[in-house]
């Protein structure tokens, strides 16, 4: 496995397709120094991200009428509008593609330009970097960017805030002790091969818009992702060197026939994981929870404990029937949890509304407990060295994370209201993970957990951590599901004989039967039972398992759909 670098200053073909979020937007070049502020401050308190001016309404408006010298007049009377002032850098970029580098590793320092910015065909990209402390305005307020609004906090919300920035910061910093031998290798082949997929999906998607043939996602890569990878390609220049010197004008390249390498530490230094160093390049702590085989070797986390009790929740006496501590990187946790919950949920019988046939339901559907365990990972406070809680209960799931909700998120606005409270690992996680992670809100969750006829999920913030419930209902759902057996097929039901109707109802209750089980419980004669089940099949209920004509072990089971 060998890493190599190879930065260069990215260069966003697909500004226009990009939705205003907590680390994009797209502003007019008639932007006022005081919003532009705003702006800067509610992303550098929210992590950092990246500002486009020169865009009004999904179109290239540039900036016609202004030179060098208002252009850096403007940006710096922005700047000193903030206290203290953002840490920020500026690229010029070309439609044709072509690159005029203006680089300020301080905010303060003074802006150059080579040749005239009158031109529509010229955006200014604008990145800033994440606080290290709180931004204020020149009237005091705090302002944070939460989703495409800059909303101004209340006092708790700053000192919430002040608590995100200081682990954001740690996290940040360099893990030179992690070395690339310590990385886990199919970790970093997925993450490698995501890449290489999504910029491929990213090429084929330009040329197809260039064409007018679509203007969708293509290889299958939904919204999200190809948000991803544009969030990654707009990152790039906060947290690594190597950019030309001011004034250097890069030229578009001509065409290629192959799709160009993707450098692996490139992309991790734009993800806001690595950056580079004199001798190279270095993982921060965030990259360590990511990519490392055992990250509690440098850092406090991620552990999950997982436990699975026969009792109900309410029961406290119990003790777990089965327990596991996972720990690893961090998809390795989220990989194995899943796993876990998934070959432990129960099955349940249920009719199908339309066809009337029979269908497995399980427990929980799977995108709430994936996004569920998904959230606690990403927004756990890993400072308080505590694991996270995952126990699975006959009548409920629930899922303790050490720390509060990040950002502006309380029990009141979570379904309305996404923060993050480390970006780069929430992108960097999901990139990973692209091929089990649904793309799923908590909206999403709580709709999901409706047409499964299950209560939404419940939040409660205790003694410093965040419980998520999920109730199943067992009981009640199995009472419900016997109710609307009888109701979908009385058409059938009527004309059945009692011994029918009890042996289908045991089916119902064990999923499947043998004749001689069946024979068993009914006190009947084998032969009986068969003709029963014989019955049930040839009414299209059930459906019988047999490897050989006259195999005695022959199953019958529900007919599912």
């Amino acid at each position: 496995m060998e890493l190599s670098m190879n930065l260069h200053p990215p260069f966003e073909k697909q500004f226009l397709t990009e939705a205003d979020n907590q680390s994009f937007t797209m502003q007019s070049a008639a932007l006022s120094e005081l919003e532009l502020a705003d702006t800067m401050m509610g992303m550098a308190n929210a992590g950092g991200g990246t500002i486009v001016v020169g865009i009004k309404d999904g179109q290239y408006e540039g900036f016609k009428g202004q030179d060098a010298a208002q252009m850096e007049a403007w940006l710096e009377k922005s700047i000193s509008c903030c206290f203290p002032p953002v840490q920020a850098q500026t690229h010029w970029v070309r439609i044709d593609q072509s690159i005029e580098s203006i680089e300020s590793t301080e905010s303060t320092e003074s802006i150059e330009s080579a040749e005239s910015i009158d031109s529509p065909e010229q955006v200014l990209q604008i990145h800033v970097a994440g606080a290290t402390e709180i931004h204020r305005n020149q009237a005091g307020l705090v302002f944070l960017r939460v989703g495409a609004q800059n909303i101004a906090l209340t006092e708790e919300q700053q000192s919430r805030l002040a608590k995100d920035i200081v682990e954001r910061a740690r996290m940040a910093q360099g893990c030179p002790e992690c070395r690339e031998e310590d990385l886990d290798p199919n970790i970093v082949a997925r993450l490698q091969h995501a890449l290489d997929e999504l910029a491929k999906a990213s090429l084929a998607s330009h040329d197809q818009q260039a064409s007018d043939e679509t203007d969708g996602p293509k290889d299958g890569f939904d919204d999200s992702l190809d948000e991803i990878y544009r969030w990654m390609a707009t990152e790039g220049t906060k947290s690594f060197g190597s950019q030309p010197e001011n004034g250097e004008i890069r030229s578009k390249p001509e065409p290629e026939a192959e799709l160009p390498e993707v450098h692996l530490v490139e992309q991790l230094c734009r993800c806001g994981v690595a950056h580079a160093t004199p001798e190279g390049w270095e993982l921060n702590y965030t990259g360590v929870l990511l990519l490392a085989k055992n990250p509690q070797k440098y850092h406090s986390g991620p552990v999950i404990v997982f436990r699975q009790y026969s009792s109900k929740r309410e029961d406290d006496e119990a003790l777990p029937v089965y327990e596991q501590q996972i720990h690893g990187s961090l998809p390795h946790v989220l990989d194995t949890t899943v796993e876990l919950i998934r070959d432990r949920l129960r099955v349940f019988c249920a009719i199908h509304p339309i066809k009337g046939r029979f269908i497995t339901v399980p427990e929980y559907p799977h995108t709430a407990y994936v996004a569920l365990v998904t959230n606690a990972l990403q927004h756990a406070a890993y400072q308080q060295r505590e694991p996270i809680y995952v126990s699975m209960y006959s009548d409920a799931m629930t899922i303790i994370s050490p720390g509060l909700f990040p950002g502006i998120v309380d029990e009141a606005n979570l379904y309305e209201t996404q923060s993050w409270r480390n970006p780069a690992l929430a992108h960097t996680l999901k990139l990973v993970m692209r091929a089990i992670l649904p793309k799923a809100s908590l909206k999403r969750v709580r709709l999901e957990m409706e047409q499964a006829i299950l209560p939404a999920p419940t939040f409660e913030v205790k003694e410093g951590r965040v419980e998520v419930r999920l109730q199943n209902y067992a009981e009640q759902r199995r009472n419900r599901h016997q109710e609307r057996m009888k109701l979908m097929i009385r058409s059938e039901w009527s004309s059945m004989t009692f011994d029918e109707r009890r042996a289908l109802e045991m089916i119902y209750n064990r999923k499947s039967l043998t004749p001689q089980e069946l024979a068993d419980r009914m006190k009947r004669t084998v032969n009986h039972a068969r003709q029963l089940l014989n019955t049930l099949q040839a009414r299209g209920l059930v459906d019988r398992i047999v490897l050989r004509r006259n195999d005695v072990n022959q199953v019958y089971k529900l007919l599912d759909i």
